[in-house]
């Protein structure tokens, strides 16, 4: 059942643009950043650094990402129908994850392309460092996703978007020494912060720290998602359909 939902998730997407900017721009993404290596005062960096960086941005640009796209479905579904078609079925729960599920697959693919086309490019780490680093980012991006989903779905496209920008900015300050004691505790920086810190862990004297701070940050991103996924399931188990402003 769990299957048929996602599939008819993905049909419904197939033939937009959206599959083209879930490939598009991971792969700009990647090109421009690696020539920004070979050609600026990237070069100089050392090979974990220029990681650390790339990984770093890519996460900080995940909540806007997400907003922007994650809108867009929500304004197409509004479009058809108004959300009965999610609003209609068996289970609305198995609709709600059939939903969040095809747009994480679609983050899955987009940012396995960015990692494995820069990876390959840039190289200088082992393929392990880099599918733990993908590992990191996707684990991290979990509740964001579901965070827009709830919000563009409750409120419209606009809040979507607009907390995506406040969300980006917020994980760009958190890299910075402002967020070294807080971010463990807001989602929105996850993405940016955590595999930027596992690859610059391998030049740590003391590799305990890296444990350290996958627990902290274990600690309190498992208790939240969770809360994020119980909550938003409940609220869409009770939703009528209306948005805010409506």
């Amino acid at each position: 059942m769990m299957g048929r939902v996602l599939k008819a998730e993905l049909y419904k997407i197939k033939h937009t643009w959206i599959p083209w900017i879930h490939g598009i721009l991971p792969v700009l993404y990647a090109l421009a950043f690696y020539a920004a290596c070979q050609f600026t005062g990237l070069k100089h960096f050392m090979p974990d650094e220029a990681i650390q960086i790339y990984f770093t941005l890519l996460g900080a640009a995940v909540p806007i990402v997400v907003g922007v796209l994650i809108s867009k479905v929500a304004d197409m579904e509004s479009g058809a129908g108004h959300f009965q078609l999610l609003l209609s079925a068996p289970s609305r729960a198995k609709a709600y994850l059939g939903k969040a599920g095809a747009l994480f697959l679609g983050f899955i693919l987009a940012t396995s392309l960015a990692v494995g086309l820069f990876g390959g490019l840039f190289g200088h780490q082992t393929l392990a460092v880099w599918f733990a680093a993908l590992l990191l980012l996707l684990a991290a991006s979990v509740a964001v996703y579901l965070i827009h989903l709830w919000v563009a779905l409750a409120l419209g496209s606009v809040p979507s978007m607009g907390l995506g920008v406040v969300e980006t900015l917020i994980a760009l300050l958190a890299t910075t020494g402002l967020g070294d004691k807080l971010w463990y505790f807001i989602p929105c920086t996850w993405s940016a912060r955590l595999p930027g810190t596992y690859i610059i862990a391998g030049s740590w004297q003391n590799q305990s720290l890296l444990a350290v701070e996958l627990a902290k940050w274990g600690f309190s991103a498992l208790p939240i998602t969770a809360v994020i996924f119980i909550g938003s399931i409940i609220w869409f188990n009770r939703w009528d359909g209306g948005q805010w402003g409506d």
